[in-house]
């Protein structure tokens, strides 16, 4: 189905000059493009009602803002994130006008090996950003702290509370545990046990807090000031206060100076330490089910990335979990 009339219908209403097209799959119900309103720099993005997926994320980048505006309305510790300017639907599309900010990703865009995996790719740190931690790192902290201090009610209103599921697993016995293991080529029982020792504490409300959930490098924007914004909040929830620290440090596996930053500042306590290693086990776990237990075994592209996954660091730390907070840290 084509959606060309569609999306130029929203163009049109809204006044908008594209300057430079981003993603125009219309065959999927996709237009992305960067332009001006009204002399202001935007990005919009439109996507048909048929895109189930994307419609569903337009709808969370909605509720994202409001539940932002909402916080910064009263916070001491307001979170900076790139604002909705409008948003709309018709009975075909759906669509989202944005601040455009002038920035760059932690992690390069480009020279991308083509068939490299996600924990690959957005694990690099640009190299314009290597030597400026000791400026980033306390932004990004001040950031997940800021999100720890969002109204947790916001996100468990009836309404909107469907919208704000945690990305990973509650309980670790949905995933093909035992299908996993074998082909990591361990037994991932004690993992479970570990997990599921501390889960009643891990998973009780109090240790809950609005999480963003995705903390990988390319969802880290720096500006012209190095000044640290977040982006993309399609997995934003409630969720144990340590999944987006461990999230983060998973993702800095290529740098150890920046993954002890990580744990100087969050992980202090005793309770720390076993959310800590809650977290990376649930999220390992939740990440490699996707690639060795729900898809096909006969995909050659799916074959290729199993083998890139299995020799992965992550599965170092995934068996190193078993023996606790202090065998993970050590793996290099």
């Amino acid at each position: 189905m084509e959606y060309k009339e569609d999306f130029q219908k929203i163009i049109c209403q809204l006044h908008f000059e594209p300057k430079n097209l981003i993603s125009g799959d219309q065959r999927l119900g996709v237009y992305i493009a960067r332009g001006f309103i009204t002399g202001k720099e935007v990005l919009l993005k439109i996507y048909s009602k048929n895109n189930k997926e994307k419609f569903y994320a337009v709808k969370k980048e909605i509720l994202v803002d409001k539940v932002v505006s909402s916080h910064n309305k009263i916070a001491k510790t307001p979170i900076d994130i790139i604002k909705v300017i409008a948003h709309g639907e018709n009975n075909k599309v759906a669509w989202i006008v944005r601040q455009f900010r002038k920035g760059s990703p932690l992690t390069p865009t480009k020279n991308y090996q083509k068939n490299d995996i996600l924990i690959n790719k957005y694990c690099l740190i640009d190299k314009r950003f290597l030597n400026t931690k000791l400026k980033i790192l306390p932004q990004i902290f001040y950031n997940l702290e800021a999100f720890r201090r969002v109204d947790k009610k916001l996100l468990m209103r009836r309404e909107v509370s469907k919208y704000f599921v945690g990305r990973f697993q509650p309980d670790l016995e949905n995933y093909g545990i035992k299908v996993l293991g074998q082909k990591l080529g361990f037994s991932l029982d004690s993992q479970l046990q570990n997990y599921n020792k501390n889960k009643s504490t891990y998973l009780n409300k109090n240790n809950l807090y609005v999480s963003v959930s995705d903390l990988n490098l390319a969802n880290i924007m720096v500006n012209e000031d190095e000044k640290v914004i977040f982006f993309d909040f399609e997995q934003l929830c409630l969720d144990n206060y340590m999944i987006d620290p461990s999230f983060f440090w998973l993702f800095l596996w290529r740098y150890p100076d920046w993954q002890k930053k990580v744990l100087d500042h969050f992980v202090k306590t005793f309770e720390d330490k076993n959310f800590f290693i809650s977290s990376v086990i649930r999220q390992i776990i939740g990440w490699y089910d996707n690639i060795f237990v729900k898809y096909s075994d006969k995909k050659e592209n799916i074959i290729l990335m199993r083998k890139l996954y299995k020799s992965h660091i992550w599965v170092r730390y995934l068996e190193a979990a078993k023996d606790g907070y202090g065998a993970i840290i050590k793996i290099k």
